[in-house]
């Protein structure tokens, strides 16, 4: 596996991961106002239901992470590689629907999405019809 492209790949999906929070996050501000300090967001991230979505992707992105530090693991790799498409090209039905809304609600999001497909493409993976 190319590492270049591995590591853009995986800068592209923080990115992602950050638009996608900060998206979800005005949303819960519209809902029950801002919250001001760092711990009150983790908190929110971490337990409030409306972030509950993200969790399968912070999950794959975090597992991408530690398979690119152990490459000799090439199926696990793959795996993750894997994990991270079925999220990102609307194969999860209960992930999809949320992140389409998110891709359509918010111009970040899908500049983001654009950049890390980008990046899944040029590491030969390709959109399952």
């Amino acid at each position: 596996m190319n590492t270049t492209t591995a590591n853009r790949l995986t800068h592209a999906l923080r990115e992602l991961h950050r638009e996608l929070l900060a998206s979800t996050e005005r949303g819960h501000a519209k809902l029950f106002g801002a919250k001001r300090s760092p711990y009150e967001r983790l908190a929110l991230y971490q337990d409030d239901p409306l972030f509950a979505w993200l969790k399968p992707l912070t999950g794959a992105v975090a597992e991408l992470d530690d398979a690119l530090d152990h490459v000799e693991e090439p199926a696990r790799l793959e795996a993750a590689l894997q994990a991270v498409t079925r999220l990102l090209w609307g194969q999860d039905p209960a992930f999809g629907p949320l992140y389409t809304q998110a891709l359509q609600g918010s111009p970040e999001v899908a500049v983001a999405h654009g950049a890390a497909s980008r990046e899944l493409r040029a590491l030969g993976l390709k959109h399952a019809a």
